[in-house]
């Protein structure tokens, strides 16, 4: 399919009408390696899925951090709890000052005014520590709830982090628009002409460079001269050593190169016609 292609190409080029081998080149079929296919299809395949997880996780962690992020408590109601907080430290000093004064008394009398003195200190003692029991209380739950939605605290820290990310992506996108520039529309006086000649001649010049640039065919011609019964080893489809004449395999290697060549070249031709209708 592919010669018939080139010939096509070429047969359409040479009597100046448009190249056309679409209903030939489509029907071409390149040998397939199943291995290779497999192995491919196998990176391509884990590629693909190590990427799905990690858009997966990565949904995952952020719908997690917003839903963390709408608990955080207002800025007002935040003021609220620190209120509490400062009105309960300082409640608690007092009545541990109150109490340093109550244990510095010294009952004074004797007998029952004594005892009854003692009775007092002790009843007034026990209830500033109920108090300050209960003011400990208060802070201490103020202070819980408030500790999520400070700096360090669950909630807080989500905000902060949600607020990173979407900079990142921000930056990133930033970047990326700076990168974009809208393709530039080719007028046709800046369209260089088809010109199917000066392809060919390209095509041959280079065929012929390529001819005289190999070195090592010229080495093997020049030594063919002194000896040109040369006997040499080769390996034939099957692997197996085979004695032939030296003349004999670089006339086939000279076949084979060239007409490599000249198929290369031909397709490029074809392909270029084939694109430029």
């Amino acid at each position: 399919s592919h010669i018939q292609a080139l010939r096509k190409a070429m047969s359409d080029v040479s009597q100046g009408r448009p190249v056309d081998v679409a209903s030939i080149v489509e029907s071409a079929s390149f040998s397939k390696i199943p291995w290779r296919k497999s192995l491919l299809s196998q990176a391509v395949d884990e590629a693909l899925s190590s990427v799905d997880d990690g858009v997966t996780a990565r949904a995952i962690e952020n719908r997690l951090l917003e839903e963390q992020a709408a608990q955080l408590l207002p800025r007002g109601d935040r003021q609220v709890y620190q209120s509490e907080i400062a009105n309960s430290q300082r409640i608690i000093e007092n009545l541990t000052e109150q109490r340093a004064q109550i244990l510095a008394e010294e009952p004074t009398g004797s007998g029952k005014a004594l005892s009854r003195a003692r009775s007092d200190k002790q009843a007034r003692l026990r209830d500033i520590d109920q108090r300050i029991r209960q003011v400990q209380e208060r802070l201490e739950f103020s202070r819980n709830a408030l500790a999520p939605h400070e700096p360090g605290g669950q909630f807080f820290e989500a905000r902060a982090e949600l607020a990173r990310r979407l900079q990142v992506e921000s930056e990133l996108n930033a970047q990326a628009v700076s990168f974009y520039k809208t393709a530039e529309v080719r007028t046709p006086d800046e369209v260089a002409p088809f010109e199917p000649d000066k392809i060919l001649q390209q095509a041959e010049q280079k065929m012929m460079a390529d001819q005289a640039g190999d070195i090592d065919l010229r080495i093997a011609e020049d030594s063919l001269l002194e000896s040109p019964d040369m006997i040499i080893t080769v390996l034939d489809d099957d692997g197996n050593p085979q004695s032939r004449s030296a003349r004999e395999v670089l006339d086939e290697s000279n076949r084979e190169s060239e007409q490599a060549i000249q198929d290369s070249s031909l397709f490029d031709v074809a392909v270029a016609c084939f694109l430029r209708g």
